[in-house]
Order: structure tokens, then sequence, then C-alpha cells
């Protein structure tokens, strides 16, 4: 928020070779100190509309839920800018009143789903770190096992 509000960061016209430089002094991706481009110009002012897209939601519902006054409450006392729109890729949460580009699509008669109806047994086995992929997400956002659907928790290594 700092970085892209405030600009509090490091400036660089190349973000390219400041990543490669915070990568050869051993900084990760998820541990990257803002790189500010574009100066003061390019930060987010007043009136201003943003399009937000993210491939991991948590993240997009971050920054939202503050940039579009929907819950202050974490970090009350940054200067926001007033008068923002925001749209969103899709619905990142469903109490959040912003307009979204492509609505959530509902899935049905997913392959799990498929084959229970069919009669054949499955199952899904996945290490923890990846467990959801292979039942929440693969399965259309259902919890529950389909019929005939097992599933084999294994423990990430560490």
């Amino acid at each position: 928020m700092k970085g892209i509000v405030s600009g509090e960061g490091e400036d660089s016209s190349d973000p390219v070779a400041k990543i490669k430089e915070r990568y050869e002094k051993g900084e990760t991706d998820e541990f990257l100190k803002p790189i500010i481009v574009g100066g003061d110009e390019r930060r987010i002012k007043d009136d201003d509309t943003l399009f937000f897209f993210n491939y991991r939601s948590d993240r997009v519902r971050e920054v939202t839920q503050l940039l579009g006054d929907h819950d202050r409450d974490p970090v009350p006392d940054f200067p926001y800018p007033k008068n923002i729109h925001i749209t969103t890729m899709t619905r990142y949460k469903t109490d959040y009143t912003f307009p979204v580009a492509f609505a959530p699509q509902v899935m049905t008669n997913v392959l799990a789903e498929w084959l229970g109806k069919k009669g054949i047994k499955q199952c899904h086995i996945a290490e923890t770190e990846k467990y959801a992929h292979v039942t929440f997400f693969f399965n259309g956002g259902i919890e529950e096992p389909f019929e005939g659907e097992d599933r084999e928790l294994v423990q990430s290594p560490m």
C-alpha cells in the first residue's frame, strides 16, 4: 500500500535489473520490498479508477478491502486516496460491492461428479499444500466428495 499510494520504496528506472539485483542478495518474490517505477505520477490518487486482477484472491482482497473503503480497521490512519473506483477481474469476496469484469461460473457435472454418477470409483491423492487443488477446486468449488470418491492426504515435505 505504501508503495502504490505514497511511493515509499526504492526508485528504479529498470525494475527487471532491480529484481535481479535483489535475487542476487537472496531476496525472494514474497519478501521483495516495493520497487517504485515512474515517480509520483504513477501513484494511486484521488478519483483514480483501478482494475484489479490476480489468480490469488487473498492478495486482491487485502488491497481492495482497504482502497475500496470496505474495512479499513487493519490500517485506519493510512492516507487513502478519495473517490476511488474499483473493478475486479472476478468476485473475490461475496460481500464486496465492486463491479466485476467476469462473474463467477458455476461448474456442474465436473469429472468427479460425472464419474460418481457412472458408479466409477476414484481416489484423489494430494500432499497437504495442494490438497485443495485436487479436491475443492477440481470439484467445481464443492467441498464434499462426490459418490465413489475417496481422498488421501499426504503430508507435504518440510
